[in-house]
């Protein structure tokens, strides 16, 4: 049988109906089926199914959540039969009474549990005032028997049968008012936990979409309808496992999404399609404004270039932070456990789409997101790279080795910006931060110290001097640095030596670099960093090989250096 297909945006009418046709008001459930899930939001999209009879009807579709974007909605339809459908009407509609069938129930219990209570309470207060009126009782009973006590024909029966009645109902009263008392201890904490629940829930929905779908068919037939919007409160990060394999030095990196959401509506067994467009930061051009230009004054114009380092300062600092880098230079490695797997997805591949502008990820089978904020795991998948294996060496900042590896990413896919769990031989490391790795580039990894590379750096010289000649004299501060570094491996080793040098600001401050004392084959301003040092060889099992460096700062006599690093 042929399928018609029908499709409208929100607020846009197809055609006209017929003027006599009657349009009676058609309930229809949906459910959600697939969600695409943005960085800071997410495209919802249900499905429902609704028999429509010939004729002008209207589909009603109940309880949409208050947090939809309705310039966002958009519907489409397929029957057996022709069928027009009219422009979709979205209405918010005004409950009186809490929404949520759960909200609803709890709030009764925590009714019926405080009036519950109330009668305890009620028991109480009349069993603790049978208990003053007993305690009364025994107190006048003791002093008319201490007034009388001559006159009185003591009879011990009497007066042991009297005591044992005023102490059993005493014992009555009080195991009364302790059990009572358990049983209100024991309706707080029902009101409690019920209060925590609702308070869980919060969904506060008081109010709801509701939206009408006018449509006309030519005959009886089933309408199935596909509704979509976006709704604010969801997102998605990705992380990583880099699991590094020290026999064959590769890297397997298995890439996750983790998703949460706030956004009303449990995603119950749907299709998650994590994209890394961003449709909140919308399509308008930004607006030029006119650059005005001034005269130069001296005094605000320090203030600034004050003002512009201290923000420049501030700004490298955290992207060292950001980067997983310490403040001194060397990578970061605290030990933190893995970001937690809540659900855990199947190692099956997902879907890449990496055409276009965005990358999408269609994840494999169906996921269950609840919308109580909590991180659902999702697998993207594995991908395996070769990576060159070397050791780098700090001696300036720290006498501990670190294991690094260089790597170069292959495929379409780029790695996005994330937390990485880092594995070494199986053992977990710590976490550190992952920059945008694109198809082709280079990407370093740190796994952890080398304990079996010894690091040892001393200063051998360290003098203030005089330069310069008789118009024009020189102050001088000349420091010599060793670093020795042994390779304990069974096997040779790549290694790095890093070491920075003063970078001058000012064209009166010169830096040189001695060649007395300093070891010959290193390159200067590596990666393009002003004053890396750098050495590199290959260093065989048991070697020890020794790094000198030697620098020279000369200035105006006089003048005053500052951030002199020593």
């Amino acid at each position: 049988m042929r399928l018609f297909m029908m499709g409208l945006l929100v607020g846009t009418s197809l055609f006209c109906f017929s003027s006599g046709a009657h349009a009676a008001d058609l309930v229809a459930s949906s459910a959600i089926t697939d969600v695409v899930v943005y960085p800071a939001r997410a495209t919802i999209t249900r499905t429902a199914e609704v028999e429509l009879p010939a004729g002008a009807s209207t589909v009603i579709l109940e309880n949409m959540p208050q947090g939809l974007l309705p310039d966002s909605l958009r519907v489409q339809g397929s029957a057996l039969q022709p069928v027009k459908l009219g422009a979709l009407e979205n209405k918010i509609v005004t409950q009186t009474e809490i929404a949520a069938p759960r909200e609803k129930e709890i709030s009764e219990k925590i009714t019926t549990l405080t009036d519950q209570r109330e009668l305890l309470v009620a028991d109480v207060s009349t069993l603790n005032s049978k208990k003053d009126f007993l305690e009364t009782i025994g107190k006048q009973a003791a002093l008319r028997t201490q007034d009388n006590i001559t006159l009185l024909d003591l009879k011990p029966e009497q007066w042991s049968l009297a005591a044992d009645t005023l102490a059993k109902a005493m014992s009555e009263v009080l195991y009364g008012i302790a059990n009572k008392q358990v049983e209100i201890r024991h309706v707080d904490q029902q009101i409690t936990a019920l209060q925590e629940e609702l308070g869980r829930l919060s969904t506060g929905a008081q109010s709801s979409y509701r939206l009408a779908l006018p449509v006309e068919s030519v005959a009886p037939t089933k309408l199935t309808l596909t509704l979509s919007y976006q709704m604010m409160g969801a997102t998605w990060r990705p992380v990583y496992d880099a699991r590094l394999n020290t026999k064959d030095n590769s890297i397997k990196v298995t890439q996750y999404g983790s998703v949460s959401q706030r956004t009303g509506e449990d995603w119950t067994n749907v299709h998650i399609t994590l994209s890394t467009a961003q449709p909140a930061q919308g399509a308008t051009l930004p607006v030029l404004s006119p650059l005005w230009v001034n005269l130069y004054e001296p005094y605000l114009e320090k203030m600034k270039m004050s003002r512009q380092k201290i923000e420049f300062e501030a700004a490298s600092i955290m992207n060292n932070v950001s980067d997983g880098q310490s403040e001194a230079g060397a990578p970061s490695l605290a030990v933190q456990p893995p970001p937690e797997a809540l659900v855990m997805a199947t190692t099956q591949e997902v879907k890449i789409n990496t055409g276009g502008f965005v990358s999408e990820y269609a994840v494999t089978g169906t996921s269950t997101v609840l919308a109580d904020g909590s991180e659902r795991k999702v697998m993207l998948g594995d991908r395996s790279v070769a990576s060159d294996l070397m050791i780098k060496v700090f001696p300036q900042i720290t006498n501990t080795a670190f294991v690094v590896a260089t790597a170069t990413l292959e495929g379409d896919a780029p790695l996005l910006p994330g937390v990485v769990s880092l594995f070494r031989d199986g053992a977990f490391l710590g976490s550190s931060n992952l920059n945008m790795v694109r198809s082709g580039e280079k990407f370093d990894l740190g796994f952890g110290a080398d304990d079996q590379v010894t690091v040892t750096q001393k200063t051998m010289k360290d003098e203030m001097g005089e330069g310069g000649n008789i118009i024009s004299k020189q102050t001088t501060r000349t420091r010599i640095t060793l670093a020795e570094i042994q390779n304990l491996h069974k096997n040779p080793i790549k290694l790095v030596v890093d070491q920075m040098i003063p970078t001058a600001n000012n064209e009166e401050i010169i830096v040189t670099v001695n060649k007395d004392g300093t070891r010959t084959g290193f390159d200067q301003d590596a990666d393009k960093i002003k004053g890396l040092i750098r050495w590199k060889m290959d260093l065989a099992p048991q070697q020890k090989e020794e790094f000198g460096l030697s620098t020279t700062i000369s200035w105006p006599k006089g003048k005053t250096v500052t951030n002199l690093p020593y």
